[in-house]
């Protein structure tokens, strides 16, 4: 068989014949090809607010989410007011952000922002969370799951102790997540527990493969939420058809795509690596 990108293990099981092997390879560079080296936003494990359960990008709905962080981003994010069309915020644009403690998008140096502080016993506008990058077991991909504005204190608490207690990265580490469910009058809401342990038989393979993982995602809010939104934003002002032309990264390997000899494509399915 010539030299191909990595196939998930569920084909190298089928035994198919070499040259069939190899066609599907490069049926893979193709689909990469068309999205011209952009970074994609990865499908998210959403909380049923006011319930214990995960809903998972599959359809399914579970009390209890195992596996393993591989990095972490903090979002302070400002929406428009509610204009009665919509509660999720997912679905529309914040008027001001900042990922991992950058200064806001539009006002600013967070630290001083008016918007950002409580106000008697108003909360502020500017809304705080983390996002996550996990790998859940018995799935076959990364997924986002975001850790909401009541939660992400005690998340981190947790987190940073677990990271703390074992001297490694979280990367490194295993969770277990389950929710519990807090009520005040009408009110109900989640609330989210984590707990750390090693991973299991720490190995040299294992170590690098996570490692490998935390490489490729580490960046990642800044690709998907940042360039994008600008983007569309200064199109929006100018009138203008947006720009999704990759930079960066993005722009390098799209170069590679169109040469003769394309890359290899990566492909890192669960069931090639050890929780």
């Amino acid at each position: 068989m010539t030299d191909t990108p990595n196939i998930p293990a569920i084909l190298k099981e089928a035994n198919l014949p070499a040259d069939l092997m190899d066609g599907v390879a490069q049926d893979l560079m193709g689909c990469l090809r068309v999205f011209r080296g952009a970074f994609l936003r990865l499908p998210q494990v959403k909380v049923a607010h006011g319930t214990d359960l995960f809903n998972l990008p599959d359809g399914n709905s579970v009390k209890k989410l195992e596996g393993f962080m591989v990095t972490m981003g903090a979002f302070k994010e400002l929406y428009p007011e509610d204009d009665g069309k919509s509660s999720d915020d997912e679905i529309k644009p914040p008027d001001c952000f900042s990922i991992n403690f950058s200064p806001g998008s539009k006002y600013g140096e967070c630290e001083v922002c008016d918007k950002g502080k409580w106000h008697g016993k108003s909360p502020p506008e500017c809304k705080e969370s983390r996002r996550c990058i996990v790998f859940i077991k018995g799935h076959r991909a990364p997924y986002e799951l975001k850790i909401s504005t009541t939660n992400f204190q005690d998340f981190s608490k947790t987190t940073f102790e677990g990271v703390n207690t074992f001297q490694v990265p979280y990367y490194l580490l295993n969770f277990e997540m389950t929710l519990s469910v807090e009520k005040k009058g009408k009110m109900a809401w989640s609330n989210i527990q984590a707990k750390y342990t090693m991973m299991d038989e720490v190995t040299t393979n294992k170590i690098v493969a996570r490692k490998k993982l935390y490489d490729q995602y580490k960046d990642y809010f800044e690709k998907v939420y940042v360039p994008r939104a600008g983007r569309a934003e200064a199109a929006e002002d100018a009138g203008d058809a947006v720009d999704t032309e990759p930079e960066g990264e993005a722009k390098t390997l799209k170069k590679k795509l169109k040469t003769k000899n394309p890359p290899k494509a990566t492909n890192t399915a669960l069931d090639e690596i050890e929780f």
